[in-house]
């Protein structure tokens, strides 16, 4: 099995040496704090990668300029690690119905 901090950041432009260590370093970084700001959010409803995106750029500066997609990708790679999982749907900011995610129960 791949270690999960290889899983964390997906070299699609074939980045090398400082800049893919630093690149694999923000992404493992990443899935943690969405891991535990899950952890305390814990008990509402509608958790949704918006939801997490939100808080995280209203409270922590160094996530000012991060894409909803990058946070997207951090609830895969929770969910492929058997962190997450659907918990329903909840009508999105585009009119569209978008999943809700819980803790897997442990």
């Amino acid at each position: 099995m791949i270690p999960y901090e290889q899983r964390s950041f997906y070299n699609t432009t074939s980045e090398t040496g400082d800049t893919l260590k630093d690149y694999k370093e923000k992404a493992t970084s990443q899935d943690m704090d969405v891991l535990k700001l899950l952890k305390r959010m814990t008990g509402l409803r509608l958790i949704t990668p918006y939801n997490i995106w939100r808080v995280l750029v209203d409270t922590n500066p160094s996530y000012k300029n991060t894409p909803r997609d990058s946070i997207k990708r951090s609830f895969s790679n929770l969910k492929n690690r058997g962190l997450i999982e659907k918990s329903g749907k909840t009508m999105g900011d585009y009119g569209r119905k978008v999943c809700t995610w819980r803790l897997v129960q442990q």
